[in-house]
């Protein structure tokens, strides 16, 4: 074996063009296939980051009745050794308690429904992007009796930073809501939908307002990574009581997102068969082109005693160091280009990046360095190149030494 692997060797750099030909062939479906993969992954990492760092976070601590309902009547009140205990979890990198519900806006003759948000604001900003949406005026301070209020809201009641809000509605225990808010800024959020009607105040400024004190609607809590969400849930699952809280992760706050994901892996499957029937009938074609052009040495090498079987064997060994060359070359180069990517994500304008961000979704086409894309995808089209394989050896074994010598 090993004698035929040198010969296999040497045969390849007896023509160095045609086995660079082939090997390129190899190469340039690796780097392909590895960037579609790398960049449908990313776009699905990139929107799950947009929602859980925007508003959502990786899970939340709520009333199990909660999110079905989203009444004041279903808050939860967790003490401060379960609030600490959450910090104190290597696994969870930050906590955000909230207080939501929903009131009347008005300015002048002007009334829309908002979505009031209280939150702690130096807690807030360290889970979701609150502040790098904040356009004009300032950010909130804990203690203040001022408003965030979103862009297309405030534009549609009139209002500037400075200006008075008044909000109206009910509290806990269907006690009557109202109180007069100055707007402290004005945040630019990317989703329209949000922009409309969100206004963040200060969690003990909210109760005030609410009659609710000491409650929580929800504890948003940010963890480093996808990965980790499974066992954080597990474990809190296991450790809290579930007539008084539920652990809820992002999918089931966000199904559609997940439908959508899954949709959409659904028809990157499709694209990729697609791309791997390309890449095949690519190098299939250098090879036929190299079997054509080698048809007299073959039978040459046949006429003078060499066994089919151990021809075979040599021009097998011959595709697999083809194969093997363009793998590995494809995943050297394709490392560098994918981190750069990664560092510098594919800005989307016009029709697309209005889309994304009526999601809520920043519009970038992101891609992401996992070394299971690199593995797979070198996987695929090594086998390819294996089967593609077949071709020089049916020939081989069809072949007629007479018909070889004349070609």
């Amino acid at each position: 074996m090993k004698t035929w692997l040198i010969f296999a060797w040497r045969n390849l750099w007896r023509n160095r063009r045609r086995t660079l030909i082939t090997s390129a062939s190899v190469f340039f479906g690796v780097i392909f296939a590895i960037f579609m993969g790398a960049m449908q992954e990313g776009t699905y990492e990139g929107n799950i980051q947009s929602i859980v760092q925007f508003y959502t976070g990786y899970a939340q601590l709520q009333h199990p009745d909660y999110w079905e309902e989203k009444t004041l009547q279903h808050t939860i009140t967790p003490g401060d050794s379960l609030l600490r205990a959450m910090q104190d979890d290597e696994r969870i990198t930050h906590i955000s308690p909230r207080l939501e519900y929903f009131s009347l806006a008005s300015h002048d003759e002007n009334t829309k429904v908002a979505s009031i948000v209280g939150i702690n604001p130096e807690m807030e900003k360290e889970v979701t992007k609150i502040l790098s949406y904040l356009k004009k005026g300032q950010y909130l301070e804990k203690g203040s009796d001022g408003v965030l209020i979103g862009r297309m809201l405030a534009e549609n009641l009139g209002l500037e930073t400075g200006d008075t809000l008044v909000l109206t509605g009910q509290g806990y225990h269907m006690v009557t809501a109202a109180g007069l808010f100055p707007i402290k800024g004005i945040v630019d959020f990317p989703s329209s939908e949000l922009s409309k009607t969100m206004i963040y105040m200060d969690i003990e400024r909210c109760r005030e307002y609410l009659s609710a004190p000491e409650m929580l609607t929800s504890v948003v809590v940010m963890l480093e990574d996808q990965e980790q969400l499974q066992p954080v849930e597990n474990t809190w699952t296991q450790k809290l009581d579930p007539e008084k809280y539920t652990l809820m992760t992002w999918r089931e706050m966000q199904p559609e997102m997940v439908q959508q994901i899954d949709a959409d892996r659904a028809s990157g499957v499709i694209f990729l068969l697609i791309l791997y029937m390309i890449i095949m009938f690519g190098i299939l074609g250098t090879v036929m082109m190299m079997m054509a052009e080698r048809r007299r040495e073959l039978g040459v090498m046949m006429a003078v005693g060499m066994k089919r079987i151990r021809l075979v064997a040599v021009v097998f060994l011959e595709m697999l160091c083809i194969g093997f060359i363009g793998v590995i070359s494809g995943i050297l180069i394709s490392i560098p280009i994918i981190a750069y990517y990664v560092d510098n994500p594919i800005p989307l304008k016009g029709k697309a990046a209005e889309a994304m961000a009526e999601y809520g979704w920043e519009p970038f086409m992101y891609v992401v360095l996992d070394p299971q894309i690199f593995i797979n995808q070198a996987l695929v089209i090594f086998v390819i190149t294996i089967v593609i394989a077949l071709y020089p050896l049916v020939t081989i074994y069809r072949m007629k030494e007479i018909d070889a010598l004349r070609a």
